[in-house]
């Protein structure tokens, strides 16, 4: 099991994020490095992607999970500012990005998240009567029709959009939802 660093203050994407020296920039791209049961820390920084279920590994079983890791205090990233580490839809003015409708959606088992501040888009598409024309934004979607195991979401900020985390997509499947531990 690997471990990669990525860095918003310091990273270059043509690092090989092995260490914090070579971290990756974006997130997006050191998804891109892990395989099942990696580890990914990532620095104090305003990360603004959208990540998608395809960017992430799935573990391989308990045990084996595979762990995307914030640093916000600097712990690992030493030398950076410390601050949150905040995964955004919104554009450098903060506005909402026209068609986003959630900041990640993740669909992998065997997977866990920390110290992670994730903002949505917000509410897209408001007439001017206040009455919604789109799709509602999300900061997590985490959208399934099986079930997820060892889905986990440890000390993480859900802000934004209509909903901030929809953890699943019917009423039927609630019990398939991931976990959120404070």
């Amino acid at each position: 099991m690997a471990t990669y660093y990525c860095s918003g203050q310091n990273g270059n994407d043509s690092n090989n994020g092995t260490t914090v020296a070579l971290a990756r920039k974006t997130i997006d791209s050191a998804l891109g490095l892990m395989s099942a049961g990696d580890t990914l820390y990532i620095g104090p920084a305003t990360y603004r992607e959208q990540l998608t279920t395809g960017d992430f590994t799935a573990g391989s079983g308990e045990a084996s999970e595979t762990k995307i890791i914030g640093d916000p205090d600097g712990n690992i990233f030493v030398g950076e500012l410390p601050g949150p580490v905040r995964i955004t839809a919104k554009d450098t003015w903060e506005k909402s990005d026209d068609g986003v409708s959630y900041t990640l959606g993740c669909t992998s088992n065997h997977i866990q998240f920390h110290n992670l501040f994730i903002e949505g888009p917000g509410a897209e598409a408001l007439s001017t009567s206040g009455n919604s024309t789109g799709d509602f934004g999300y900061a997590v979607y985490v959208f399934s029709s099986n079930d997820l195991n060892n889905q986990m979401w440890f000390d993480c900020v859900f802000i934004g959009g209509a909903v901030s985390f929809r953890g699943c997509n019917a009423y039927a499947n609630m019990h398939k939802s991931p976990v959120c531990v404070r």
